[in-house]
């Protein structure tokens, strides 16, 4: 499970207990609805948070497995622009120029031009 999933369950749980809160005591319901205003507007930044990604209690892997068999067909496009990329048409990691293969996901990458 990754962390913005339990963040989303855990945000789901406590909307749902306000909405009934503001059912039981109505006094307090223009609280309530500042309250919820405000965790919208931080969750638009929250869940973008690289921390959200991470997983909880899965097996450790950080990064995409290895592709099993021959590479897919690289987009179209100049392959001297592609060439001049210094991070994986793959999986994004952050490579040298000239590099064949991506050390992390094992991919033949385009020849330098």
């Amino acid at each position: 499970m990754q962390v913005r999933a339990l963040v989303m369950y855990t945000s789901l749980i406590a909307f749902v207990g306000l909405i009934v809160l503001e059912f039981f005591f109505p006094a307090v319901s223009t609280y309530v609805l500042f309250g919820l205003l405000g965790w919208f507007v931080a969750s638009l930044f929250v869940y973008r948070l690289p921390v959200m990604s991470r997983t909880i209690g899965g097996s450790g892997r950080t990064g995409p497995a290895p592709a099993a068999g021959p590479s897919p067909a690289l987009p179209s496009g100049s392959p001297a622009l592609l060439s001049d990329l210094d991070f994986c048409l793959y999986c994004a990691s952050p490579i040298e120029r000239g590099v064949p293969k991506c050390p992390q996901c094992g991919r033949s990458l385009p020849p330098a031009s």
